[in-house]
């Protein structure tokens, strides 16, 4: 049986010739619909798996010192408007540790497509539980003649005089410099106060560890 032209020109592009030939006219315009919803899924498919790859991998833009709002959480929505600091990015778990509030036990992990970076003048969030907002006593450029890597030497130096001394006094002492030196207080010397945030956690663990005692 011939196959009309017309016909030809459009299934060459989805089956074999000979193929469709057995198949007699009806079952060709089956096959050809058939053949179509499998493409557009197929399309539907890639689409939603180049989403996820954008995804994941804009999610590992953040860095560690990065200020940060949390969006989008369903399970724990009341968490929704918080900010925080990107403390480091967990690869076992593929979330970051955010430090929330004041208080350097208050660390959630968060997957990255439910968190959006904070930009200068953007307005403030919802504070965390009873924290009173007192940004506007914060300096907003640091007032030193120090380079960052002299501030770092110089908190080495304090960390490693304290290291002996009990857990609760060394949580104090590593609460005042994470409270000093956070990049959110200084918008005009960011870079400068996120290079000494991040040293500060490097040291956190070995720091406030409880073996040391």
């Amino acid at each position: 049986m011939e196959v009309p032209a017309a016909v030809r020109k459009k299934t060459d592009a989805f089956f074999d010739f000979d193929e469709l030939e057995a198949c007699g006219p009806i079952k060709q315009g089956e096959l050809l619909s058939e053949k179509r919803r499998d493409d557009a899924h197929l399309d539907f498919d890639e689409m939603e798996e180049a989403k996820k790859s954008e995804s994941r991998s804009s999610c590992r833009m953040l860095e560690p010192g990065q200020r940060v709002v949390i969006e989008g959480l369903k399970t724990h929505n009341a968490f929704n408007g918080l900010r925080g600091i990107i403390e480091l990015f967990d690869e076992a778990t593929g979330r970051y540790n955010v430090q929330l509030g004041s208080d350097i036990a208050q660390t959630a992990k968060i997957k990255g497509e439910n968190l959006r970076a904070l930009v200068l003048q953007e307005p403030k969030a919802s504070p965390l539980g009873e924290c009173v907002d007192a940004s506007w006593m914060w300096p907003r450029r640091i007032r030193t003649s120090q380079t960052a890597t002299d501030v770092i030497l110089s908190i080495d130096h304090e960390l490693d005089q304290t290291a002996s001394k009990d857990l609760s006094a060394r949580r104090g002492t590593f609460k005042n410099f994470i409270l000093k030196w956070r990049p959110d207080k200084y918008p005009d010397d960011e870079a400068f106060a996120g290079k000494v945030f991040r040293y500060l956690m490097s040291r956190r663990d070995r720091y406030l560890d409880p073996r040391l005692c």
